[in-house]
């Protein structure tokens, strides 16, 4: 199969039967297996012939690809290339290609030689610690994904591609990598890393392996909960998000589900992805959540508006497949369930095609709006905090300040000065 990636004769003689010939037909039945079709896959395959004759002329082998690799290779060799039939060189194409590759070479695939299959010492210590995230901690996927991503940037910026010594991480390192992160988000997303950090240290703690006391050098971070208002739509922009579509899009029934799900619920972007067709009870019209942040399952009762999206999408559009996820992707690889990414880029889809930008266009936004509709019809925040499956109702007052007509009628008068 990987004659027709490779079209210089020479390069094709030189890799036939070596690992990145045995790597490009990994994904040539990778592909497929998903889905794709034989002109995307001899697309992408040409991308992924033009990255091997490049890892071969530095002397690299396949195993050896790494992020930092196909960030070489994307921004230093692809703006200067100048090899004979490269392939495509947009960078989206190229960006999914190396996707793929390095999906196949972690997941261990047998359809390629043990000695394809390799991971830095950084990469075994996220799984490890991802490992302790979920069986000990008990953290949603969700959670786990900011943390391990934190601490795999700081872990890359200590040791590089050297052996990972807890015992070696000092006070200043820690200071030095939030401290330059900071400057470049916001307080929250400050808090959420050095969050990551400090989960890392007690699991080194843990382990033995990290000086005591460390985590008391992680500077705070100020941060104050009730400091603004969430950002929630008007009676206006929920109809026009609710009723956007357009032309290119060829899974509106689909989308449509979605929102309403986001909208009428309030659901989170990952529990909306793990929807399954076992979880909606048709004659007591409920939806069961089993996967949810706090990891407990929950039955809410659902709206006749998303009950008839759903049933529509079902009926007229969901693709034929074996899986039991109610939303499944209509595009390769087709009939498998959707992520917490799509869910996201469904909102972002629709927020633009009702002209709404910035914060409004997050799924976040939807479960403001919903909860605040909710207070705004007479429900009561331990009532808002159910549904929303709030662990405590401290995070559910945060809506109660949207409520300014009943603010209005507690508002003490605004003093007056004595002339």
């Amino acid at each position: 199969m990987f004659e027709q990636f490779v079209r210089h004769p020479r390069d094709r003689e030189r890799l036939r039967g070596t690992a990145y010939a045995r790597g490009l037909d990994a994904l040539a039945s990778y592909l497929a297996d998903r889905g794709h079709a034989s002109s995307s896959i001899l697309s992408y395959g040409r991308v992924a012939a033009h990255f091997c004759r490049w890892l071969d002329t530095r002397g690299l082998p396949l195993r050896a690809m790494r992020e930092d690799t196909c960030w070489d290779f994307i921004h230093k060799h692809v703006p200067r290339c100048s090899c004979p039939l490269p392939g495509a060189l947009s960078l989206f194409t190229i960006r999914a290609v190396l996707g793929h590759l390095l999906i196949i070479l972690r997941g261990g695939s047998r359809m390629l030689a043990p000695s394809l299959t390799g991971s830095t010492a950084i990469e075994r210590a996220i799984e490890r610690f991802d490992v302790y995230l979920r069986d000990t901690c008990g953290l949603a996927e969700a959670t786990r994904i900011y943390r391990r991503r934190s601490v795999r940037q700081f872990l890359i910026a200590k040791f590089g591609e050297g052996p990972i010594d807890a015992n070696r991480i000092a006070p200043a390192d820690l200071i030095r990598f939030i401290t330059q992160r900071a400057r470049r988000c916001r307080p929250g997303s400050a808090q959420v890393i050095a969050n990551s950090l400090k989960s890392f240290l007690r699991y080194q703690q843990l382990l033995g392996r990290c000086k005591p006391g460390l985590i008391s050098a992680i500077p705070r971070i100020p941060e104050y909960r009730l400091a603004t208002l969430p950002m929630v739509l008007s009676d206006a922009q929920i109809e026009r998000f609710l009723a956007s579509s357009g032309p290119s899009i060829v899974s509106k029934h689909r989308d449509h589900a979605i929102v309403r799900c986001l909208v009428d619920l309030g659901l989170r972007a990952d529990e909306v992805a793990h929807i399954q067709l076992d979880d909606i009870d048709w004659r007591r019209s409920a939806i069961r959540l089993g996967d949810t942040k706090v990891r407990r399952a929950a039955v809410l009762p659902m709206p006749p508006t998303v009950g008839r999206a759903i049933a529509i999408y079902l009926k007229s559009e969901r693709p034929q497949t074996a899986d039991r996820a109610v939303f499944v992707r209509c595009r390769p690889p087709v009939g498998g369930a959707i992520d917490t990414a799509l869910v996201r880029r469904v909102a972002r889809r629709s927020a633009a095609l009702a002209g709404l930008k910035g914060s409004l266009a997050r799924p976040h936004a939807l479960r403001h709006t919903a909860a605040t509709r909710m207070l705004r019809g007479g429900a009561s925040i331990k009532e808002i905090a159910d549904v929303l499956r709030h662990s405590t109702i401290d995070t559910t007052a945060i809506y109660a300040k949207v409520d300014l007509p009943r603010l209005v009628a507690v508002a003490l008068p605004w003093p007056r000065s004595r002339s």
